[in-house]
């Protein structure tokens, strides 16, 4: 039926958790814009120290020690899917090298 598709496709498409679409649904719905060529964006964040800061201060402290961001948008800067998350995953780590720390 097809509310037995529907649950299966959150099952599988869908982090339990958090509720946020997972990494399998990304690579389908990317790969869709670009073969249809609408733009996108994808932007990698890293909670810098998180877990430091969460081991000693517990997860409602977590949030205060900045992020590195790192983003690649689709046409501008790549043509595949394996780029832009390339040059996120580049860009947020060369943003990760700028953090002083204390």
């Amino acid at each position: 039926s097809f509310k037995n598709i529907a649950r299966l496709e959150e099952i599988a498409y869908v982090d339990n958790l958090t509720g946020v679409r997972n990494c399998v649904r990304f690579f389908h719905d990317a790969q869709s814009r670009i073969e249809m060529g609408k733009p996108f964006c994808l932007i990698y964040m890293d909670l810098n120290d998180f877990k430091s800061v969460n081991d000693h201060w517990g997860h409602l402290a977590g949030g205060f020690q900045g992020c590195s961001t790192g983003y690649a948008c689709f046409p501008q800067d790549c043509r595949s899917l394996d780029a832009p998350i390339l040059l996120a995953d580049k860009k947020m780590y060369e943003s990760k090298q700028k953090v002083v720390k204390p």
